[in-house]
């Protein structure tokens, strides 16, 4: 951890945080609302219940397979298995709990990956990073955060936690503008939701990830 971060120093391009806190930073507008109410079998948002109702489905159905395959990732990249990183990466928009969120996920996980270009001693981050680039892998922002939780030695329960509580809080946020619900309304909303997220990652952990998780798309 020490060497990839004054490889990045040395590099001058140090971010100003560690990078799996500038992609939880990026979490609040990540999810686009229509199609994360799409992928969790909800209507169009028309009052606070259906926000907290949203809130938990997104918490309940979606949120286990997103950390799921974030911990695949972080199991590969911790054992230094580029094919098997990318093999899980190009599986996921068939994941029907995903298809909807693939294509904005690919996006900002290309963009996320530019904060480990960098680290040039690092081959797996440079070989998955030019596989990305070739086009034949998404670089979703699943698998990024998975990679970066594993290079920068972050707990691994933690960084699903934090991920779990940055997207709800990003959906609350997007939900709560679109029905001109005030801001302190949004603690009560995330409430409900939030409370599941430890349980949530312990199934994850327990069942070893997405592979229990998921299902294909029809």
């Amino acid at each position: 951890m020490i060497r990839q971060q004054t490889q990045l120093a040395d590099d001058g391009l140090r971010p100003p945080e560690p990078p799996q806190a500038l992609q939880l930073a990026a979490l609040c507008g990540l999810h686009p609302l229509a199609a994360t109410l799409a992928a969790a079998g909800m209507p169009p948002l028309v009052n606070r219940a259906g926000v907290a109702l949203f809130l938990q489905c997104y918490a309940e159905r979606i949120c286990p397979v997103e950390l799921g395959v974030i911990q695949q990732a972080f199991t590969h990249a911790s054992g230094n298995h580029l094919r098997e990183l990318i093999a899980l990466d190009q599986s996921l928009p068939q994941v029907a709990e995903l298809r909807e969120l693939a294509g904005t996920s690919a996006r900002a996980g290309r963009f996320q990956l530019e904060y480990l270009r960098p680290l040039r001693d690092q081959r797996l981050v440079q070989r998955y990073l030019e596989t990305v680039e070739g086009g034949a892998t998404g670089g979703h922002h699943w698998v990024v955060y998975g990679l970066t939780l594993s290079l920068f030695s972050v707990p691994l329960r933690q960084g699903l936690l934090d991920f779990g509580r940055g997207t709800l809080a990003g959906l609350a946020a997007q939900s709560a503008k679109g029905l001109v619900l005030a801001e302190a309304e949004l603690p009560a909303l995330l409430a409900a939701a939030e409370e599941r997220l430890p349980d949530v990652v312990e199934a994850v952990l327990s069942c070893g990830g997405w592979l229990g998780l998921g299902s294909k798309a029809g």
